[in-house]
């Protein structure tokens, strides 16, 4: 079950990477099955982000192509074998990153205001998850 994401979440993911990778200014990208429900723009701590929807790797490209000194957030359904090697080369860490919402989410309480993910594999997400005490995701969930 894909699930869209949110823009509190958007904002946590572009903080956590900008804060690991600070000294690389290439655009994020980061892959969502369910879609965007926010705009074409995000403010995260004073920086604003240009947000594009690729749902091609044509558009991607476009994105790409069309930065113009801007930070730019790339958001997808598409994996990186679809986009090619000479785009996913082109986004910061040389990667696409992957967010598979929690889709139960709503279910289990959890405010919409502390989103977390799995599969990102970092100890950030399930760390948050033993805070909250949360049980866990069911493996059906994930795949």
């Amino acid at each position: 079950m894909s699930v869209q994401l949110s823009v509190p979440f958007l904002r946590q993911r572009i903080r956590g990477v900008s804060s690991k990778y600070p000294d690389d200014p290439r655009p994020l990208a980061v892959r969502c099955p369910g879609g965007w429900s926010g705009g074409e723009s995000l403010t995260v701590d004073d920086e604003t982000f240009r947000v594009v929807v690729a749902r091609s790797s044509l558009e991607a490209r476009e994105a790409l192509a069309s930065e113009n000194g801007e930070r730019i957030v790339l958001l997808t359904g598409l994996g990186e074998g679809e986009l090619g090697t000479d785009v996913v080369a082109r986004f910061k860490r040389n990667k696409l990153f992957s967010v598979e919402l929690v889709a139960h989410q709503a279910e289990v309480g959890v405010p919409d205001e502390e989103p977390l993910a799995v599969g990102d594999r970092s100890r950030g997400g399930e760390q948050r998850r033993l805070e909250l005490d949360l049980p866990p995701v069911p493996v059906e969930r994930l795949r």
